[in-house]
Order: C-alpha cells, then structure tokens, then sequence
C-alpha cells in the first residue's frame, strides 16, 4: 500500500485507473482482469480515506481534514470510471462464470465508493461538533464530557476498520478464511452500536450529555455500521453467497455458511 499511495496528496490526486478500451473487444476477460486491479486500488484509497478520517477524529488537524477531501474525489473518480469501463465489457459475450464477475465488480465498486461517502460523512460531522465545543468553550460555557472520545466508540471506529481492510484483502486474494472474519466481526460491530447508543439514551436521560451533540453522535455511528455492513457485503461476494452458484462455500472450520 505503501508504493501505490506513498503519502504524496499531488500523487493521489493525479492517479488515473490503467483501463485499455481496446482490450473489451480483443479480450474482454483480460479487461475484467484489469477492472479487478482498478478495484483493489479503489479499495486501497477507500482504506486510506478512512484512516485518514480516524486520525482527523483523534488530532483535528486540518491536513488530514483536506486530505480525506481530496481522496474522497479520487475515490469518486475511480469509481465512476470503473463503471463505464464495466458498462463497456457489458456488451461482449462473456462465459457465465466471468459474467457473474462482471456484476460482482460493478457491485463491488458501488460498496466502496458507499464507503467513501460514509467516511466523508462522518468527517464531517466531527467537524461541526468540535466546531461547536470551540464555540462553547470561548464563550465560557462549562463544557460537557466529550461523548465523541469515549472508550466504546474508539473500540467500534477500529472494528469498522479491520473489516475495510479485511473485505478488500479478502477480494484481493480471493480468501474464504478471511472473508469469515468479517462476516463473523458483524454481529460484534452490531452488537457495539446498539450498546452505544442505549448508553447513549440513558446517560442523556439522567442530564449527562449535550442533546445538541446526540444528533452527529448518532449520525457518526450509524455511518460506522453502514460502513461495515457495506464491508461485509464485499465479503459476501468473496465468499460466494452473494451469487452461491459460482462455488461452494466453506468456513476454516468446513462449516458450510448460509446463504442470504
């Protein structure tokens, strides 16, 4: 990851995706091929906008604040490319096993540019609630203790992470093992969300809290649980259960997953 997004934003902002259009029609599965790369880059730039998006929650600086900004328009460029490409291949006669490919790709695709804007969300929203601190604490108010910086939404902000990262290698390597991990880490990643937010109801029931900052709390951890369940449905396809025609399916433990 280190070689493809070396940390320079000109270089993220100047990559443009290797699709060959002469490729569709001389050898449409060779393009799948390279649509499959341009995906796994989609997925590593996804990763990085999320990464950066964390560092900007713990440090507020405003780099990383522009920078995820400035990935998030990659990222849309990327997937919007892709799309056309796949739109292209559409119209080639493909065997059946690369024609469900082909549709896996273009969701794929729309999972992680989803990611992307989930990401922003949230970048966003942590922006106008320490905005608002600052605001609060210049005029004297007594400030409230931060519901943003607590233990449990730290725990679920790395979860969130590990699934990006474990989707995107899972595809990458066509890993069934590690396509399980995120499947399985879903119901943890719920079960955290639901346990934050009943905290959340309660604590704000006894005063503890700010009403005014629950609206972006709860914005911020839905678009962490949208996140992961966008993640999961790229493992999903890895796994095969979201098209189960194309392969059997087993865990490491040759338990077979249930389709849905």
């Amino acid at each position: 990851m280190s070689k493809i997004i070396p940390g320079e934003e000109n270089t993220i902002e100047m990559y443009e995706p290797n699709l060959d259009y002469s490729l569709i029609q001389r050898s449409p599965i060779f393009a799948l091929d390279q649509t499959k790369h341009e995906i796994i880059q989609l997925g590593q730039f996804v990763l990085e906008e999320y990464n950066t998006m964390f560092d900007y929650y713990l440090k507020q600086d405003k780099k990383s604040y522009d920078h995820v900004l400035k990935i998030e328009d990659v990222v849309d460029r990327i997937d919007i490319q892709i799309t056309e490409y796949l739109m292209y291949i559409s119209g080639e006669d493909l065997p059946a096993k690369n024609s469900n490919e082909h549709a896996q790709m273009g969701e794929i695709g729309k999972y992680l540019e989803r990611i992307g804007d989930h990401t922003e969300n949230i970048l966003k929203n942590i922006e106008e609630v320490n905005a608002a601190g600052k605001i609060q604490k210049k005029n004297g108010n007594i400030e409230d203790e931060n519901i943003l910086y607590k233990e449990s939404l730290i725990e679920l902000f790395h979860l969130v992470k590990q699934n990006i990262e474990e989707a995107v290698q899972a595809y990458e390597t066509e890993s069934h093992s590690i396509a399980g991990k995120v499947v399985k880490r879903e119901k943890e990643v719920n079960d955290l969300e639901e346990n934050i937010r009943r905290t959340y109801i309660s604590n704000l029931n006894k005063g503890i809290g700010k009403p005014s900052d629950g609206i972006l709390f709860v914005d911020i951890v839905s678009n962490l649980e949208r996140i992961s369940d966008h993640s999961v449905k790229i493992a999903k396809h890895s796994l095969g259960i979201r098209y189960p025609f194309s392969k059997q399916v087993i865990n490491t433990k040759d338990e077979e997953f249930v389709n849905s």
